[in-house]
């Protein structure tokens, strides 16, 4: 199996990353506030003895069409998963590479919103509004529409430390030796678990979720 990258959306500003085996560049910071929310009543909510050490990874590229189609499936286990574990995504820089791709990484280092809804409203913008992240004024509306501050994930959009992060993402996404299209991958401890792939149904990727969950 392949090492998960564990990397940090949370803050992006003064991140102190170490390296663990199985896991790649792991955060030592302390989680964002409400990052672990307490699942009360969901059905995948882990038993006592989960630990605490699983993430789920989601590798992919906002302009790439298998990740548009794959979406409706894996909001399904990202937005169950976002209550009980973190949740990453790594973009692997195939068509979205430099300015979009810090757009992405801004937009979600300020949304304290499940990671599905972001992405589901920059790819809409995309594929069905045909407007690119980084075009005139996209990145704000989006911004805006989600309740967030747009002209000031507008400007960490252009600063160097989200080309450096975006940077960082390609560099994982091909330690990971993909050879295209997105990946789920659940990180475990020492266990790394891939998902399935487009054309998974989203039952199925929740399904897969819980098994991780309930593993010893």
């Amino acid at each position: 199996m392949r090492g998960a990258p564990h990397r940090c959306r949370a803050g992006v500003i003064d991140c102190d990353r170490r390296t663990s085996p199985g896991l790649g560049a792991r955060c030592t910071h302390e989680p964002r506030q409400g990052s672990r929310r307490t699942a009360g009543g969901n059905p995948l909510a882990p038993p006592s003895t989960a630990d605490s050490s699983t993430l789920l990874v989601y590798v992919m590229d906002i302009y790439d069409p298998e990740s548009w189609a794959y979406l409706p499936s894996v909001s399904a286990v990202l937005s169950a998963a976002c209550s009980l574990v973190d949740v990453e995504v790594v973009q692997s820089g195939r068509f979205a590479a430099g300015s979009p791709a810090a757009c992405l990484i801004a937009l979600l280092a300020a949304a304290d919103l499940p990671v599905s809804t972001v992405l589901g409203a920059v790819q809409h913008q995309y594929f069905v509004g045909g407007l690119p992240l980084d075009a005139p004024g996209v990145l704000g509306s989006i911004a805006n529409d989600l309740g967030l501050d747009g002209p000031a994930i507008e400007i960490f959009a252009r600063s160097p430390r989200a080309r450096e992060l975006a940077s960082d993402d390609f560099e994982l996404a091909r330690d990971l030796a993909l050879g295209g299209g997105p990946l789920l991958l659940a990180s475990r401890g020492e266990q790394v678990f891939e998902f399935d792939g487009p054309g998974a149904s989203g039952d199925r990727l929740v399904d897969q979720f819980r098994t991780v969950l309930t593993r010893p």
